[in-house]
């Protein structure tokens, strides 16, 4: 009896592991080359990180300030918050889509919207949601839909924005995954995204440059000549000149998952906040870099959810001057504060985003200063 419930087990176990072999998720990963690996000596920048409001928010990735300074963020279930106080109390601001139970989860997600880049801009917050589009708000939280699409291509996945000249910049990720499967998107690592332009003076909407792989955050260069992109799989900065409309190199090997990028408000660097750290002696995205078929088996045999434990939880915020030379690095090696997508600069603070962790994070601004 006991024999035979073994082998029922077992039967169903093979059934199981059969069925996500032949219908698990269908991604069609490619080759890409992947730098040797940085060194990255530790230190402790972060550890003593607070975090505020845990588990009253979920992933407030990106942040804008009004011109009063309250700071502004979107979470995972559609709410645009802000902070006031220092970051102290938390308002709900507005929200892109229907407040419905379950806002947040895999399921609603494209219902109840994903707001990701912002900024604030002649008195209107501008906002990129991953679903909706771009859209703005006014300061009574009133939502005007502006564009869901670029040259007859839908967007798939708008992420970052910032605004220059009246020209509002955003990277729109992918043409095959929307955010909720981000994660699929970034094992299968084709070229699709694309860089946008939404002229605020002609409401044309225009593609700047294509077939880009997964483009994720972007700045305005200090000189105000170019925008630096992030390129999240490949761990690589591009620079797009606004004269000459041409691309180039400005970073190929950075020592982590990159995300969002910040121009420091008050020193000639840049700081861009990382998922996790890529460097020696060992990084999974740089060891599968070149192996699809492993990212293709890992992904039918495990829980999209379960990528992320591939990667380890590290605190990491770099900082680089205006050649792309690392000028320092600020780090949490415990993870009580990892996963980081943006460092972002108040007059007293420091605010940390995340697209995943339940809290706020902030420290003192002479930590970066």
């Amino acid at each position: 009896m006991a024999y035979r419930l073994v082998l029922d087990i077992i039967a169903v176990l093979c059934g199981c592991l059969a069925y996500r072999i032949f219908y698990g998720n269908q991604i069609e990963p490619i080759s890409w080359d992947s730098p040797s690996l940085p060194d990255l000596p530790p230190n402790t920048a972060l550890v003593g990180a607070e975090h505020l409001f845990t588990n009253q928010i979920v992933g407030p990735e990106a942040f804008a300030t009004d011109a009063a300074g309250l700071l502004y963020s979107g979470l995972a279930d559609g709410r645009i918050v802000k902070f006031e106080e220092n970051g102290l109390v938390l308002q709900n601001f507005t929200r892109l889509g229907p407040q419905l139970p379950g806002c947040g989860s895999y399921e609603m997600e494209p219902i109840c919207g994903r707001p990701l880049g912002m900024q604030w801009y002649r008195g209107v917050l501008y906002v990129a949601d991953a679903y909706k589009g771009l859209v703005r708000i006014g300061p009574d939280g009133q939502v005007v839909p502006m564009a869901t699409q670029a040259e007859g291509q839908p967007f798939v996945l708008l992420n970052s924005l910032t605004i220059f000249d009246e020209v509002i910049y955003l990277t729109d990720s992918s043409s095959r995954w929307t955010r909720r499967d981000v994660l699929l998107e970034c094992m299968e690592a084709h070229p699709t995204g694309r860089l946008i332009a939404y002229d605020l003076r002609t409401n044309v909407v225009q593609v700047l440059a294509r077939d880009l792989p997964f483009p994720n955050g972007l700045v305005l260069t200090h000189d105000r000549t170019e925008l630096l992109i992030v390129l999240t799989m490949q761990a690589r900065l591009l620079a797009y000149n606004l004269d000459t409309h041409a691309l180039r190199p400005f970073v190929t090997n950075l020592p982590g998952i990159p995300d969002n990028i910040v121009a420091h408000p008050s020193k000639p660097v840049y700081l861009i906040g990382m998922n996790s750290k890529r460097s020696t002696p060992f990084s999974f995205i740089h060891f599968a870099a070149d192996k699809p078929l492993i990212r293709k088996l890992l992904t039918r045999l495990m829980p999209t959810a379960w990528i992320t434990r591939l990667l380890p939880t590290y605190g990491l915020v770099l900082m680089l001057d205006t050649e792309g030379r690392v000028a320092g690095t600020f780090q949490d090696p415990t993870g009580h504060t990892g996963w980081i997508s943006e460092p972002y600069f108040t007059r007293r603070s420091v605010f940390l985003g995340s697209w995943k962790n339940p809290f706020l994070g902030r420290v003192d601004r002479a930590v970066f200063d």
